[in-house]
């Protein structure tokens, strides 16, 4: 058995990498925001990350959980029971709001080649919010925002939403006049309608999933 304690020295947190070298399969408590330390202490002790354990749900944490998750591969847990009590009124705003809410539609525009940072971070500030939930993209830019829809496709997994498999990709050169003004032809249209569908259909088959989750 392999336990190493990794300090965040500016913010004070304690994250904690333990390794059954027999497996060959890791466990992160509580990852820093940095989740470069955890892969290289897999990749130097041979072993791989399959689960992430995320404790500090109690407060605005700025944990790094979705990030090596999406990293790994590795598989999220936090238990049923814990509850988001955060510190800031801010976040408390953001919680509700996105709580209230059983499907989401994202519109990203693209920034070399990502989604916005400030959307990103959004998404990852929270975590219990999002769970079993639909969500459709609707993403614009030169090429239609195509890579900012699948890095959001990327985050929606380990934050247990659902991405529907239709989305609306907007060129700048198309579907807007002076790149400024929305102009969407018919194709788009009828994109963003069966995309509004699709979410609208997994969000109701998901309510299940949520009424059984305990808040």
């Amino acid at each position: 058995m392999l336990f190493r304690q990794i300090i965040h020295e500016d913010l004070g947190c304690a994250s904690y990498f333990v390794a059954d070298r027999e497996s060959g399969v890791a466990v992160v408590v509580d990852p820093q925001w940095d989740v470069d330390p955890y892969r290289r202490l897999a990749r130097l002790h041979g072993v791989r990350i399959g689960h992430v354990l995320e404790t500090h749900n109690h407060a605005d944490h700025v944990s790094g959980h979705g990030r090596l998750a999406r990293a790994t591969g590795a598989s999220i847990h936090i238990h049923e029971l814990a509850g988001a009590e955060y510190e800031h009124e801010h976040t408390r705003v953001w919680s509700s709001t996105i709580a209230a809410y059983d499907g989401y539609v994202l519109v990203t525009p693209e920034y070399n080649n990502a989604a916005p940072p400030v959307l990103v971070n959004a998404l990852n500030f929270l975590f219990h919010e999002w769970a079993n939930k639909a969500v459709g993209l609707v993403s614009y830019g030169v090429d239609g925002g195509a890579r900012a829809a699948a890095q959001l496709r990327m985050i929606s997994g380990p934050l247990q939403m659902a991405d529907v498999a239709y989305s609306v990709t907007l060129s700048l050169f198309t579907h807007f006049e002076n790149f400024s003004v929305l102009k969407p032809d018919a194709r788009a249209t009828a994109s963003l309608t069966t995309t509004l569908d699709q979410v609208v259909a997994w969000s109701a088959a998901l309510a299940p999933l949520r009424a059984a989750s305990v808040r």
